[in-house]
């Protein structure tokens, strides 16, 4: 049976143990509810009443303890035991992030200090420097020990420094920073001035190390000692799709594909997309047209061998090319100019006047829309 009638609405009123004011059902606020549920009642050290207790203290001594610990920094029983007063409050109003206070570190806020910035830091541009007498050797960044990095460098504290202004810039996050800096401390290790870091030698260990690549070649870009000697996706792309192709029909296409992609004079560079559907598109038909070929030591022209010649295979089926090359083939021809045209472009149709054929045994007989009129 319910404890009050039915369409009964309990007034605003205080819980019985926090005494905070509020609407809830029952005698306890909710908070109070479930803090009696897990703490045993007992008379309480600082209020003297009898409560569920944790440490010897109720939850309302705890509050205020918590209030008191946003002004003074002392141990949490040391503040218990220094209660005084109660301050009310409303239900649901109070910190909700759990009972025991948490310390404010020195500056206001929470959780570890910041790290200050790194200090300032350009490229010294010496008077001289010294030659070197051989071309650039290539290094192995892969058996480099990230723990023997060279943490002194001045090419270093350059490169955090410029690190830490496009961060700021951009945005990145604490990982984002941690992960650039243990890239530059392993690429900037033994750094000789004059060399040039290329992407094909610092691409494979840093995605071992699972450090941020991107970022990483950005702040050596901005230090201008960054070459990019990888070879575009495009090409590759291009490459495979022209293998097995005849040599002059690879060519033409080739051309083809690079003025969609590149764009022309007067042209247009198209998407990305739209270049890899026309060549894939144009691919079978262009794989056929490789494949009819004159035979081996017979005739270009197709004329049949003599008797004595080794058979020839029989010659390909025609492929029939796409729809697409068919229509782009018809409006060529027809907007192009034909040698048999006086003018550009595709002919007029020329109207001509209605001629009657004379007939020298009858007269010419008169149209039936237009009768003759009478006399």
């Amino acid at each position: 049976m319910s404890r009050y009638p039915k369409g009964y609405v309990k007034p605003t009123d205080s819980c019985d143990s926090c005494l905070a004011w509020g609407d809830f059902s029952g005698g306890l606020c909710p908070a109070c509810y479930m803090f009696g549920r897990s703490h045993e009642a007992a008379t309480c050290v600082g209020c003297l009443r009898v409560q569920p207790l944790k440490w010897g203290y109720c939850r309302l001594c705890w509050c205020q303890a918590r209030i008191n610990g946003r002004t003074a920094e002392a141990d949490v029983r040391a503040r218990l035991g220094a209660i005084g007063h109660h301050q009310l409050f409303f239900v649901g109003l109070h910190y909700r992030r759990g009972s025991a206070p948490v310390v404010a570190r020195r500056g206001g806020g929470r959780g570890a200090i910041k790290k200050p910035p790194p200090a300032p830091a350009w490229h010294s541009n010496a008077g001289w420097r010294q030659l070197p007498l051989f071309g650039q050797v290539p290094r192995d960044y892969g058996r480099l020990d990230p723990t023997a990095a060279d943490l002194a460098s001045p090419w270093l504290a350059w490169a955090k420094y410029l690190a830490y202004q496009l961060a700021e810039a951009r945005g990145w996050g604490r990982g984002i920073r941690i992960a650039v800096n243990r890239g530059l401390a392993i690429v900037l290790t033994e750094y000789v001035e004059g060399d040039v870091i290329r992407q094909s030698e610092i691409f494979t260990p840093l995605r071992a190390l699972d450090l941020r690549f991107g970022h990483t070649t950005t702040v050596l870009e901005e230090m201008g000692i960054f070459l990019d000697d990888s070879e575009p996706s495009f090409e590759r792309w291009l490459a495979e799709r022209l293998e097995g192709l005849a040599p002059g029909i690879a060519a033409e296409a080739e051309r083809w594909i690079r003025a969609l992609h590149g764009g022309g004079p007067r042209s247009l560079p198209r998407q990305q997309s739209t270049v890899w559907l026309y060549l894939n598109g144009a691919r079978p038909a262009l794989l056929g047209w490789s494949e009819i070929r004159p035979p081996a030591g017979g005739d270009p022209r197709g004329r049949p061998r003599s008797p004595q010649d080794p058979a020839r295979p029989p010659p390909p089926r025609p492929t029939r090319l796409p729809a697409f090359v068919v229509r782009l083939g018809q409006a060529f021809r027809r907007d192009l100019p034909q040698p048999h045209q006086s003018h550009q472009g595709r002919p007029e149709r020329v109207q001509r006047a209605p001629t009657a054929r004379a007939c020298p045994d009858r007269p010419l007989r008169r149209s039936r829309r237009h009768p003759q009129p009478r006399d």
